[in-house]
């Protein structure tokens, strides 16, 4: 019996260690993306009593959308602007980590998947 190999395509955010801006690689498109912006504190008001979110000065619900409690805290989205290339296996993965002749760093933040083309140190 032969099985179908599935395809699932992944999405990730990609950066340079020393850019900000600047288009981090070849194939890679520029979109606008909702990042989930979670805190672990039951209530907004949490934030602004802690010593450890003062540098948060504006108030929870003047930034970002669908601001809620969730089970183990709060969370919002925020719009945020950022390059996104799109694979479609691991295969590709390494093709790309090749392709741009630096070590890069998978990693996940939030809901969104990102690779970082670590082309300069950072602590």
């Amino acid at each position: 019996m032969e099985f179908e190999k599935e395809v699932y395509a992944m999405k990730f955010k990609v950066t340079r260690t020393n850019t900000t801006d600047e288009k981090p690689c070849d194939g890679a498109i520029k979109e606008i993306y909702s990042l989930i912006d979670k805190r672990h504190c039951m209530i907004p008001e949490d934030i602004h009593n802690s010593s450890k979110y003062k540098r948060f000065y504006l108030k929870w619900h003047e930034l970002g959308t669908n601001h809620r409690i969730t089970d183990d805290g709060i969370e919002r989205e925020l719009q945020r602007e950022g390059w996104f290339i799109t694979l479609d296996s691991l295969e590709e993965l390494i093709k790309f980590k090749n392709s741009v002749g630096k070590p890069c760093i998978v990693s996940t933040s939030g809901n969104i998947n990102t690779i970082e083309i670590y082309d300069g140190y950072r602590e």
